[in-house]
């Protein structure tokens, strides 16, 4: 008789065969997958997933995945080439339950003459390719305006982004707004940006928009005129309204450097903290640094630029889009800061994200205009963006300041 039952690593390490011929378990999941049980001559327990199905000939036909099998599928997935040599003794085969049954899914549907997982995976992504290389700018922006319901974002907001889009792009510049997202130039969004007579606030809410929109057809690897990471040049063609605030003109390097350390002191509101200061002291945008992902930062060492010191020092690389454009080196007290971030997120949430919202499931920060503003006003400074003060900051002060500054030689010279 058949036994039935949703097969898991318990039911698989415990199952025993019988004294005499096989013992079939069959999966209640993927019909035709089941564990198969049996003792060899000797009366040794034997175990191994397998496959029972008919193809369209109607003709019986059998698969079976061993232990090693399974094994070197199951450790080449979780942990790529790094795994060690198999231990027959004392190797559980139900661990690798899950990827037995992909193996199944896709052994089935070869015999059966269906596609298998990759296969479905490789045509969805030509018909998302295919589809994204023919999104208008509107289209596309419409897209991740949808996407953000699901995101939880506030109807309030949606609405904004959709108005500020209708009235300065689609309204003012309908040629680009009909234009293919992929053939998109930055002169375009700049253009853009240079011609809309708003507010800076807004310029700061549809930048980000329009480069979002972008990311589509780059994502599913359709060729662009433009790539996200080119946003970044993005502020040598759009002239700001905002200039330097007069304050920050007759600043010293010393007093840049001061605001930076105090924002390491904020234990309370830690996420928005680390979030402006990388901003500071980094490249990337300030959207993508509030949405950083844990998995996306690894640990590096870091050599000393000068050539005095033989030693690395430990630090952290952040890739947050594709190509070396879209890579960020973090370092020295930057580092430690970011090693904090990783411990607190450990202590308080349970996100994949560096610095998690503490509204809303697994989510991130939204914004770090509270935590910005209690800064400005410590340091006795008025409405300064932090775009504009990061301008401001990187023309104050060398790299090598920045440098040294980091990895805790004090803070520069104070002209």
């Amino acid at each position: 008789m058949v036994e039935r039952a949703i097969l898991n690593q318990r039911i698989i390490d415990e199952a025993e065969p019988p004294a005499t011929g096989e013992r079939w378990i069959a999966d209640t999941q993927i019909k035709g997958f089941g564990l198969r049980l049996w003792r060899d001559s000797s009366g040794k327990p034997q175990k191994a997933y397998g496959v029972r199905v008919s193809d369209p000939n109607g003709r019986s036909i059998r698969r079976t995945l061993r232990l090693w099998d399974a094994y070197f599928l199951h450790h080449r997935h979780e942990f790529a080439w790094n795994f060690p040599p198999l231990d027959p003794e004392n190797a559980a085969l139900g661990e690798g339950v899950r990827i037995a049954r992909s193996w199944a899914y896709d052994e089935i549907n070869r015999i059966k003459g269906k596609p298998t997982l990759a296969e479905e995976d490789e045509e969805q992504k030509r018909v998302g390719k295919e589809r994204a290389s023919t999104l208008s700018l509107e289209q596309a922006v419409k897209a991740i305006i949808k996407g953000m319901e699901f995101e939880g974002l506030s109807l309030a907001y949606r609405d904004r982004l959709q108005k500020l889009f209708d009235i300065y792009v689609a309204s003012s510049v309908p040629a680009i707004a009909n234009k293919r997202a992929c053939e998109i130039t930055l002169d375009d969004v700049a253009k853009v940006l240079n011609t809309l007579n708003t507010k800076p606030g807004n310029i700061r809410i549809l930048r980000p928009l329009l480069r979002r929109a972008l990311e589509i057809p780059f994502n599913f690897g359709v060729e662009t005129k433009s790539s996200p990471y080119g946003y970044l040049d993005l502020g040598d063609r759009v002239a700001y309204s905002v200039s330097f605030p007069p304050k920050l003109r007759h600043w010293k390097r010393k007093q840049f450097f001061d605001l930076l350390d105090d924002l390491t002191e904020d234990n309370e509101r830690w996420q928005q903290a680390a979030c402006i200061r990388l901003y500071l002291t980094g490249s990337a945008p300030l959207s993508q640094i509030m949405a950083a992902r844990r998995d996306d930062i690894f640990p590096t060492q870091i050599s000393d630029p000068f050539g005095t010191d033989d030693t690395t020092k430990n630090g952290y690389i952040w890739q947050y889009a594709r190509g070396w454009k879209g890579r960020e080196i973090i370092r020295g007290t930057t580092a430690n800061l970011i090693q904090r971030c990783f411990e607190l997120g450990e202590e308080q949430f349970v996100s994949p994200y560096l610095f998690p919202s503490k509204f809303g499931a697994r989510g991130h920060i939204r914004s770090v205009e509270y935590v910005w503003r209690e800064t400005l006003i410590r340091h006795d400074l008025g409405l300064v963006t932090p775009r504009s003060f990061r301008l401001a900051f990187k023309e104050a002060t060398h790299w090598h300041d920045i440098w040294r500054w980091e990895n805790g030689e004090g803070n520069s010279p104070a002209n």
